[in-house]
């Protein structure tokens, strides 16, 4: 399961607000339900996609599925509505057992092998490269050393 945060941020403040869908797939119905909700909202400005990788990536191939729906996502945004996200933020579980992440242990690794991949994904989308940002699903950890 993917878990998939639209971020906004509020015209009149600086304040950012999270729009948090759990999927099975990016490009689900859902995905879209909850997307076309945050557009509608005129006090709201979408400025860019958090995602969770969660435990089910677990190599290169997954990662370079994660970046090319991301951006895709973020392609079909702007194609449709005219709005382009600058941000793409990876969300990665914070336990670390020898089989989670295998080829790509800790976040400096993989925000390089990501931030290849993103370049690619990017590539083949004709969409400007977002700000990406690599961390620890802080949730995760906090619940798991309780």
């Amino acid at each position: 399961m993917t878990i998939l945060r639209f971020l906004a941020s509020e015209r009149a403040t600086t304040r950012c607000v999270l729009a948090r869908v759990e999927l099975t797939d990016i490009e689900s119905a859902e995905t879209y339900a909850v997307l076309e909700s945050m557009i509608a909202r005129p006090h709201l400005k979408l400025v860019g996609l958090c995602v969770n990788l969660g435990v089910g990536h677990r190599d290169e191939i997954d990662l370079r599925k994660a970046a090319d729906r991301a951006v895709g996502l973020m392609e079909r945004v702007h194609r449709e509505h005219r709005i382009l996200m600058s941000e793409l933020i990876i969300e990665t579980v914070a336990l670390t057992p020898p089989d989670l992440l295998v080829q790509v242990r800790d976040e400096d690794a993989l925000s390089r092998a990501f931030d290849d991949l993103l370049d690619d994904a990017c590539a083949r989308n004709r969409y400007p490269r977002p700000t990406l940002i690599v961390m620890e699903d802080l949730g995760v950890q906090a619940s798991s050393r309780s």
